[in-house]
């Protein structure tokens, strides 16, 4: 009988070559699996300050507007110490809270968090806030009261309602609302009936500058419900909820995102919704299990500046 040879197939060895690609396939997995780790901790455990500006021919001075959005009750310093210097050194003249600032699980130790960091805040700027989507189901779970949270620590909460501020000598009307598409359990014909449609209706009226508040960009504009959306003459809409796309590809942005499906159009930034113009923060959080891949937290903060 014919005895096999070590390179017979029953003991083949595996050719250098082949040895070679996979060290090299796996070094190149270990190189990127470290990238994404190193990247996911920075994204999560710092911020940085996010800058913009909007022009507009209904202003005569200019304006500074410190934005936060999507805390989920993470902390920055203690005490928010970090925050807050970074948010007095904007020198804002208003500082806005767009929902989220606690996560739907919260408990009395963040809503003690959350209080204080907005009793800093308004020793700041006077400070205006409007719910997210956590904040409403915190309430319809655990029956607490963040509106009054948010009151008692300085805060003026808008919901459905809108506040006229005086600004450097002008007049700029602040609005906020949460969840008004009707895609969320309403028909066109019943949207346009409702108390949100007629909020919005009155707040468009005003010839003020107008900065809506509104915690989720696709309550206020899908392109599926562009018809209800696209003749409203709204300067500014301040939005978050999206946390800047979570995982972001440099240069294109989001990967996917629920509501509007993969490479979302807003997702981050300033964006041109019909007549308005949209900025879409990061957020300063995150809930859930999804870490952040190279999109960091941030604090944003907002120059209106004159036309021309």
């Amino acid at each position: 009988m014919r005895k096999l040879g070590k390179n017979s197939i029953g003991h083949s060895e595996i050719p250098d070559r082949i040895k070679r690609l996979i060290c090299v396939l796996l070094l190149f997995i270990a190189f990127f699996g470290t990238v994404i780790v190193l990247d996911a901790v920075r994204c999560s455990n710092g911020f940085i300050v996010a800058d913009y500006t909007v022009r507009s021919d209904k202003l005569t001075a200019g304006v500074k507007i410190a934005m936060l959005s999507d805390l989920h009750s993470s902390e920055f310093g203690m005490d928010n110490s970090d925050l807050v210097s970074a948010v007095k050194d904007i020198s804002p003249d208003v500082i806005v809270c767009v929902g989220d600032m606690i996560s739907r699980t919260a408990n009395e130790e963040d809503l003690s968090s959350l209080s204080s960091l907005i009793e800093q805040l308004a020793g700041i700027a006077p400070v205006f806030a409007s719910l997210g989507n956590h904040e409403d189901e915190y309430e319809k779970e655990q029956g607490g009261d963040i509106t009054a949270v948010y009151e008692q620590a300085g805060a003026t909460v808008l919901n459905k309602s809108c506040e006229e501020i005086t600004v450097n000598g002008q007049s700029i009307l602040i609005g906020g609302i949460y969840g008004y598409c009707f895609r969320y359990g309403l028909s066109p014909e019943a949207y346009k009936r409702s108390s949100s449609n007629r909020f919005l209706s009155a707040f468009c009226e005003s010839e003020e500058f107008k900065l809506l508040l509104c915690h989720k960009p696709t309550d206020y504009y899908l392109e599926s419900e562009q018809e209800l959306f696209e003749d409203r003459d709204i300067d500014l809409i301040l939005s978050g909820h999206t946390h800047g796309g979570l995982w972001r590809i440099p240069g294109i942005g989001g990967i996917y995102l629920p509501q509007q499906g993969y490479f979302p159009k807003l997702d981050h930034g300033l964006k041109s919704v019909g007549k308005a113009q949209m900025l879409i923060g990061a957020g300063l959080g995150h809930s859930g299990r999804m870490f952040r891949l190279n999109d960091p937290c941030e604090l944003v903060s907002v120059e209106l500046i004159p036309e021309g």
